[in-house]
């Protein structure tokens, strides 16, 4: 195999198109990098159902992980999926790239697949130098919070998180970003040649959240009052989440509607802070903390509305299950949640901290349920249309299909 195609591809070059082992009958592989594939993030599971969504669409997708499986990786393993584990002997050993080259020569990878955590990208581009594997994708799958607060982070580490983009990013041949907002920051940010960048949305099984539930047998299984309207947040507890502001909507909430309460699934280190928090805002009879929850469909049919006060998201699934679930949204202005949220039709998009408008627009789905219902419907309509899991898998199959100059896999 050559390794023509692995030269340095700096970030004012065009773009080329490879041509992957062209005249190989068997199913084109797509090596996936990760550290790890645990149920804990919104990245795993997109990642996790990318390869089963591939794997219906004629490809042998493998599932390389620098550390453990992970329950998700547990899972594709089971089903049929070849995985790899443990590839990575001592975080700074520079013979894990030459381990992770063993892998992509064993599998005669056509394309490695890394998401961007940046050890996945250094150590991923490097393994496919190694080994020659022709084509390099790395998808994005979030904001980098250097940049995107840079105020919280020193200058040392805005300039070292500069300098391990300029090593790695130039080196690979393709980029995905999860909507044209991204791509416009990858491309303005990041440095990455806007040609080299194309737009893939995450997507759900929207089929889920169609729960023949009534709203009042949601509640019952949760332990909820049916005579109350609820407000939701389903989000782990930590920073970028911003719970605490989620609080401090729900005192102003409260304090116009002393019959709404306030619903807080997820669990994390900032658990004891916001307790101790809905504490001195007088609220431990209105707020509610259930912890993790498995089961999201039903818990989001006893919503009236969802919240998300993140200060920090791309392109969050939790709004998704929301309008996938015909609950209406409000949420922070961040990110890419604009290809989600437009204002006043399917939720309500608004400053993060702007904790006033946020109680505002909240009150105003509480009390207007016609108005409610139309934005829920609404947001499930999109989904539809927009962020299925069939959509996510055929457009980035038509795009590795593109840059391999291969035909395209029909779903099986």
């Amino acid at each position: 195999m050559s390794n023509s195609t692995d030269s340095r591809l700096e970030t004012n070059a065009p773009c080329h198109s490879t041509t992957v082992n062209a005249d190989r009958p068997d199913k084109p592989k797509v090596v996936f990098v990760q550290h790890s594939l645990p149920n804990t993030g919104g990245a795993e599971r997109v990642v996790f159902e990318l390869i089963r969504g591939l794997r219906k669409r004629n490809y042998a997708p493998v599932l390389a992980c620098l550390y453990e499986l992970g329950d998700l990786g547990e899972r594709l393993k089971a089903s049929g999926v070849r995985t790899h584990q443990n590839i990575v002997r001592g975080k700074l050993n520079p013979a894990n790239a030459w381990r992770l080259r063993q892998v992509l020569r064993q599998e005669n990878a056509d394309v490695l697949y890394v998401t961007n955590a940046f050890h996945n990208v250094l150590l991923g581009r490097l393994g496919a130098m190694l080994a020659g594997t022709p084509l390099s994708v790395i998808a994005f799958h979030s904001y980098d919070t250097v940049y995107a607060q840079a105020e919280q982070h020193s200058s040392l580490k805005r300039g070292m998180s500069g300098l391990a983009d300029r090593v790695s990013l130039p080196f690979y041949h393709r980029a995905i970003a999860l909507a044209d907002s991204h791509k416009r920051y990858l491309s303005s940010v990041k440095r990455i040649p806007s040609a080299k960048i194309e737009v893939v949305h995450n997507g759900i099984d929207y089929e889920r959240f169609a729960t023949d539930l009534s709203k009042s047998e949601a509640r019952e299984r949760f332990g909820l009052p049916n005579n109350r309207k609820i407000v939701g947040i389903i989000a782990r507890l930590n920073r970028c989440k911003s719970h605490d502001q989620f609080l401090k909507v729900a005192r102003l909430v409260h304090q116009q509607d002393a019959r709404s309460l306030f619903v807080i699934a997820g669990t994390g280190p900032e658990q004891e802070r916001l307790q101790e928090i809905t504490l001195e805002y007088g609220l431990q009879e209105s707020v509610v903390f259930l912890g993790h929850v498995s089961d999201v469909p039903p818990l989001l049919r006893a919503f009236d509305v969802t919240v998300l006060t993140s200060y920090h998201e791309a392109l969050p699934l939790a709004l998704l299950e929301s309008m996938a679930a015909s609950v209406p949204v409000v949420c922070s202005d961040v990110g890419s949640v604009d290809a989600m949220v437009t204002d006043d039709y399917n939720g309500y998009r608004l400053p993060f901290g702007d904790n006033e408008r946020f109680a505002d627009c909240v009150l105003r789905l509480l009390q207007d349920a016609e108005k409610a219902k139309r934005m829920g419907e609404a947001g499930r309509q999109l989904v539809e249309s927009s962020f299925t899991l069939e959509k996510m898998a055929e457009r980035t199959d038509r795009l590795l299909c593109q840059w391999t100059h291969r035909p395209s896999h029909s779903a099986q």
